[in-house]
């Protein structure tokens, strides 16, 4: 028996569920601030599934937004904790995943990733979506 090694680009396109390869990028690769892109790009991705059935509900949009504010230091964390309490109200209420996942890209970056990645998984195009861009950071990372 040989060990050989096993890359980082071997992982994201073996046949472990999406979710577990973002939870392994986001707390196992990815720095902090890499972590949080991937969350917001991740939640963006995402949001036109919320969107599409809740036109008028702008509060998880607005999260993602806030993450990215705060990020930049436009904003303070008080403000921040605001827009993602109200965009995980909209969540709750309307018990979807895709609006939870964007949600909480302001509060758990790597929880958004993940948890994207899992509500997904029933939607095809959406789930290579998300692989494509698994692959595309980790590609950036060599």
């Amino acid at each position: 028996m040989q060990n050989n090694p096993v890359s980082l680009l071997d992982i994201v396109t073996s046949e472990i569920l999406l979710r577990d390869k973002f939870w392994f990028v986001c707390n196992k690769v990815a720095t902090k601030e890499q972590t949080q892109q991937i969350a917001i790009d991740v939640a963006e991705m995402v949001l036109p599934i919320y969107e599409a059935k809740y036109p008028d509900d702008k509060r998880p949009r607005e999260s993602v937004e806030a993450a990215k504010q705060f990020i930049a230091g436009h904003i303070s964390f008080e403000v921040l904790l605001e827009k993602r309490n109200a965009a995980a109200n909209a969540a709750y209420a309307a018990a979807t995943d895709a609006a939870y996942a964007a949600a909480y890209a302001a509060d758990a970056a790597d929880a958004a990733a993940a948890y994207a990645a899992y509500a997904a998984d029933a939607d095809n195009s959406m789930k290579q979506s998300l692989l494509d861009y698994l692959i595309s950071f980790v590609n950036t990372l060599q």
